[in-house]
């Protein structure tokens, strides 16, 4: 480790990024500030086995430090999910990777002054009587909180002012491979299947080289390569991407991990040894899968660990957890070992396709559950006769300590599709024409939902409601059976790795096949109405509402609007049950003609008033429908 901290602290003053004081020529008066440097490990790298970094946290005697005293401002780096979802819509592509690229951007004098440090002019360990020697830094470095933004802003300064040094023709896609096609130091280029990426990384290189940018490699579709790429592994030569990391409970020195990752061998011993929530939180976040490719493992961990989270007080991070607890995950973590090798396809554009934008339809499931609520996307292409539908992305949520009914839980699911088509429109819209969009649920009750006026609703329900409408056509909506909604299987911690391997929810289910066989239905407002309000609870507002009229009215006319307006058993049996005590209370002739009429009154006030104290309800549906009443 030694020789490398010296290797790399002699290429930083050879190429420039630390230089003498006495060579830095900086005026007269600036201000000074002293930063230690720090290293930092990555075995796993190709190219950068040891990273040198500037530490602007660390505090001076008076618990300042640079980092304090600085602004990040706005992020600009974009959305990691985003960038994802537009490499998998692409069709042929290559990678790069900018070579140190916080490196590329020299600082201004102030800047330098602000940090300096002091270094070994024998190097670290070489001698007992180091010479000190007084440097700045030259350029940017890691470590800063202001060096993402100000990088990135560099970046497209340079390619504002430099880009008519492009082929006029490419400009458009070098502007966005550079914009939207990058993450940080990662880019990538694309063109159609049959395309060729090497005139558009000549341009591109040749911009980025005026800004003193330079890549280290560029991977292509075909090359016997597996590249990482925002947290995923692609294998060029297959063109089909996995996850990169994998479970490890061992301790980390410098960013490191220590151990090796967890195995089917050691897997017991080790976390029998030592098993905390601290650990327990690494673990669940240690499966890094941006795009939720693999969701219904993912709700597993989340689940376990909100478990965890729900048996142990706020602060106790480091103490043990109990055996069932280390059993759970033991079995979990064996569960999910296949998914170490579980790969998909980078592209989810057919072959067949012969253009760069070609046409497509967006069809989002949502669902939602006691246990959580989520949404998949997925694209599909009709060529000629030939049907491709593919999984382009999911989202989930765990219902963690909120007492979520289900109702509420079908409704956010619906909200999370919407959200989730809007983002494919935004980040997808360069590299596919959609035409149309479809969302499936298998919860009448939302569908009832978007039928009704959001005033009528209460807070909860009509806000969500209203967001949905106003970015969805109701009339894109469809009901589906539950055994053929792939989201279901994303809300429960009862799926298999079968399942996720499965045509239903990699491709949609029924999606592969042609739109006549389709389960998908619209439903009527006789079926909403019967969905949304069932039989029982019909029959018991019939009755109390029959118990307070004086006069003969016919069934329905009472009861219909009301249950209309308010959508909620609690609040009609709360209306019902204040108008019963009225009634009782009233010295009127109606109720002095039979006593039997008057106890019967009596009797059904009690009911209605201990309906609304003890049963659960929501939105007209009973949740618990046993020994209910006893009315007559």
């Amino acid at each position: 480790t030694r020789k490398l901290v010296n290797e790399e602290i002699k290429s930083n003053i050879e190429n420039g990024n630390w230089v003498k004081i006495d060579e830095a020529n900086l005026q007269n008066g600036l201000q000074k500030h002293f930063v230690a440097i720090n290293y930092v490990l990555q075995p796993s790298s190709t190219s950068t086995k040891l990273r040198i970094v500037a530490d602007p946290s660390s505090t001076d005697q008076n618990g300042r430090s640079l980092n304090s005293c600085q602004k990040a401002g706005m992020s600009e780096i974009g959305s990691l999910k985003g960038c994802l979802m537009r490499f998998r819509t692409s069709q042929n592509v290559s990678l790069g990777d900018i070579a140190k690229f916080y490196n590329s951007f020299q600082l201004s004098e102030r800047d330098q002054s602000l940090r300096r440090i002091f270094v070994p002019s024998e190097g670290f360990g070489e001698s007992n009587s180091p010479t000190w020697t007084e440097y700045v830094l030259r350029k940017m470095s890691f470590g800063d909180k202001a060096s993402p933004v100000l990088a990135l802003l560099s970046k497209t300064v340079n390619t504002e002012t430099n880009l008519h040094i492009v082929e006029p023709s490419l400009q458009n896609d070098v502007t966005r491979a550079l914009d939207k096609q990058c993450y940080m130091d990662d880019v990538y280029v694309d063109s159609e299947w049959n395309g060729d990426t090497a005139t558009l990384i000549k341009e591109l290189e040749k911009l980025c080289k005026a800004g003193n940018m330079n890549f280290k490699k560029w991977i292509n579709l075909g090359d016997d390569e597996i590249v990482k790429f925002l947290g995923y592994l692609w294998n060029a030569a297959d063109d089909t991407i996995k996850i990169k990391s994998w479970f490890n409970v061992g301790s980390k020195l410098r960013g490191s991990f220590m151990e090796p990752a967890l195995s089917e061998q050691d897997i017991a011993a080790r976390i029998n040894s030592n098993f905390t929530k601290k650990i327990a939180l690494s673990l669940q976040g240690q499966l890094f899968d941006p795009l939720c490719i693999m969701a219904p493992m993912i709700i597993k961990l989340r689940m376990f660990y909100s478990k965890v989270c729900s048996s142990t007080k706020p602060d106790e991070w480091d103490s043990q957890l109990g055996d069932e607890f280390k059993k759970d995950f033991i079995r979990l973590f064996m569960e999910m070992l296949p998914v170490q090798k579980f790969e998909v396809a980078r592209s989810i554009v057919p072959r067949g396709v012969n253009c760069k934008k070609p046409d497509c339809t967006l069809n989002i499931f949502c669902d939602g559950s006691l246990t959580g609520y989520a949404a998949a996307a997925y694209i599909r292409f009709e060529i000629g006769e030939e049907i491709c539908s593919n999984l382009l992305t999911s989202t989930i949520k765990i219902a963690g300590t909120r007492k979520l009914t289900a109702p509420k839980s079908e409704l956010l699911g619906g909200e999370l599709a919407i959200k989730m088509a809007l983002q494919v429109h935004q980040e997808c819209g360069g590299n596919l024409n959609i035409t149309e969009v479809r969302y499936f649920t298998d919860s009448r009750v939302l569908l009832s939902y978007l039928k009704m006026s959001p005033a009528n609703l209460d807070l909860f329900t009509g806000s969500r409601t209203q967001y949905i409408k106003d970015n969805s056509d109701i009339e894109d909506w469809f009901w589906v059976p539950g055994s053929s909604n792939p989201a279901d299987i994303a809300t429960r911690d009862t799926a298999r790795f079968e399942d996720v391997c499965s045509p239903f929810w990699l491709h949609g289910g029924f999606l592969q096949q042609p739109k006549p066989q389709w389960p998908a239905k619209k439903l009527t407002e006789e079926d909403l109405e019967n969905s949304s309000t069932s039989d029982e609870t019909i029959n018991i507002s019939k009755v109390l509402l029959a118990k307070i009229t004086v006069e003969e009215v016919e069934e329905g006319e009472v009861w219909k609007p009301l249950l209309a307006r308010f959508r909620n058993l609690d609040k009609v049996l709360n209306v019902l049950s204040k108008c019963l005590e009225w009634k009782f209370k009233a010295d009127t002739i109606h109720y002095r003609r039979e006593l039997a009429f008057s106890a019967l009154l009596k009797d059904n006030y009690s009911c209605s008033k201990n309906l609304t104290e003890n049963r659960k309800f929501h939105n007209g549906v009973i949740e618990d429908t046993g020994a209910l009443v006893h009315i007559r």
